[in-house]
């Protein structure tokens, strides 16, 4: 399963993100969740991201 598979099946309507700051490459970092599953955590107990310090 890749990571987009995974986003799918924890998608259920609306995703509402919320930015949180930018990385050193300037990219936006966001919390988001959706059907109050917070895809964030989901996605690091998959082991499909890694937090950023």
């Amino acid at each position: 399963m890749t990571s987009r598979d995974l986003l799918r099946s924890l998608t259920r309507g609306e995703v509402r993100c919320t930015v949180t700051g930018r990385d050193t490459y300037g990219r936006v970092l966001a919390r988001c969740v959706s059907d109050g599953v917070d895809l964030n955590k989901a996605m690091l107990r998959a082991g499909m991201a890694r937090r950023y310090r």
